[in-house]
Order: structure tokens, then sequence, then C-alpha cells
């Protein structure tokens, strides 16, 4: 049984309690379907929660270190380690020139990593 069908059932019995003028039962129902209600919008942010979650997880076990910066399986990008590390966001590098050699800068975190 689904929140779909417990819905359902409590549909019909408010439609079953309009007919009765019941003011007491077609309040503890309007109640009971609130939390219906809810219990749904929660189980959507657990849904979401958990394939985030999940493909986090993914991700991490397809990242491994290339010098001082984060690689991932299957892709051409050089990440930002200490981005990674304060906050697991994956932030691409971008190579540059500097006055003291090659590597990459970070633009979010401004971060040079020569090679």
């Amino acid at each position: 049984m689904g929140y779909s069908d417990i819905k359902e059932a409590f549909d019909d019995a408010r439609d079953f309690a309009t007919g009765a003028n019941n003011l007491q039962l077609k309040r503890i129902l309007l109640e009971i379907q609130s939390m219906v209600y809810d219990l749904q919008e929660e189980n959507r942010e657990l849904r979401i929660e958990n394939h985030d979650l999940r493909n986090k997880e993914i991700v991490k076990s397809k990242l491994y270190m290339e010098g001082p910066m984060w690689r991932c399986e299957g892709d051409d990008y050089k990440y930002c380690p200490k981005c990674y590390g304060e906050s697991e966001k994956l932030i691409p590098c971008n190579f540059t020139e500097a006055m003291i050699g090659q590597g990459y800068s970070c633009p979010v975190c401004k971060s040079f990593f020569t090679i």
C-alpha cells in the first residue's frame, strides 16, 4: 500500500463524512489528510537526498590524486584540492602560466597549484 492508496482512502472517508454532517469527523479527516501530504513531501525530499548521496559516492569512488590535483576517471578536468577538502565540491581549475611557473588556478578559492 502506497501513499496514493492511503490518500484515496482518506478522500473516500472525507466524502462520506461530508454527507454525514459530523464536523468533528470532518476536522479529523482533514488533519489526517494534511499529515499524509506532509509525509509525501518528506518522502520526496528524502528520495532526492538519497539520490544525491548515491551520486556523490559514485563520483567519490572515481576520484584519484594526480600530483596536487584531484582527477576523476573519464574526464579531462583537474579539480581544486582545497575546495574538495573543505566542502567536497569539485571545482575545475584553469591551466595558468604565472610568474612562479605553470600550474592550475581555482576560480573559486583563487588557490594556485604548480605542476
